[in-house]
């Protein structure tokens, strides 16, 4: 039992609490903490980051961090299916004001990604996925 919580529970919970600071600082402890390993995983947290910015209505700072995720890990598919999510709201929004052009050309880069999404991985759900 003491070695389940030094080695295996005690870390988590320091990553997580790290994880969850926003801020340089954090991710520089982490990546000092972890050494190398957070380097290559650091797409995992780009892609966290821009679900975040989803949920709040922040579409192109979603686009753009799923993008630096898909710069260190081309095959992330989660990341890809944030970019088809933004660029879905992003139409819809443009719909609302009446830019229909624009609502075609970002709902046509939402069909884009989500379909490289479901190349990557084909069992990624997409709910009213443009196939």
């Amino acid at each position: 039992m003491v070695y389940f919580v030094i080695f295996i529970l005690a870390p988590a919970l320091i990553l997580a609490v790290l994880l969850a600071v926003p801020n340089t600082y954090g991710l520089k402890l982490t990546k000092f903490l972890l050494g190398r390993k957070t380097e290559s995983k650091h797409w995992v947290i780009l892609t966290h980051k821009s679900y975040e910015a989803a949920v709040k209505g922040e579409y192109w700072e979603s686009i753009y961090l799923a993008q630096k995720a898909l710069e260190l890990n081309p095959r992330a598919s989660e990341a890809w299916r944030l970019i088809g999510n933004a660029y879905e709201f992003l139409g819809d929004e443009s719909e609302e004001s009446d830019q229909l052009g624009q609502a075609a050309e970002f709902h046509k880069n939402a069909t884009q990604a989500w379909d490289k999404a479901k190349e990557i991985n084909p069992n990624t759900i997409i709910p009213g996925y443009h196939e």
